[in-house]
């Protein structure tokens, strides 16, 4: 194991010796500190263009009305 210091936050963690890129930051400061990337996607339902963080799990094809209205329907 191979013991690195996070530059954002001086924690030290440790690492498996066949990692090909020794990272400079904990996970936690990777998480923290990554940028957020927006998608914009055109609404299925009524054609108005919406936006949501690429990290949400499933992306979305309706804005939020359009969810809100189809969940009512059901």
């Amino acid at each position: 194991m191979i013991t690195r210091t996070c530059k954002k936050c001086g924690k030290t963690f440790t690492l498996p010796e066949d990692v090909q890129h020794w990272p400079d930051y904990c996970q936690e400061c990777k998480a923290k500190y990554r940028p957020i990337k927006m998608i914009t996607r055109t609404c299925r339902g009524c054609g108005k263009t919406f936006s949501f963080p690429s990290s949400v799990r499933h992306w979305p094809n309706y804005c939020r009305e359009c969810q809100a209205a189809r969940k009512k329907r059901s």
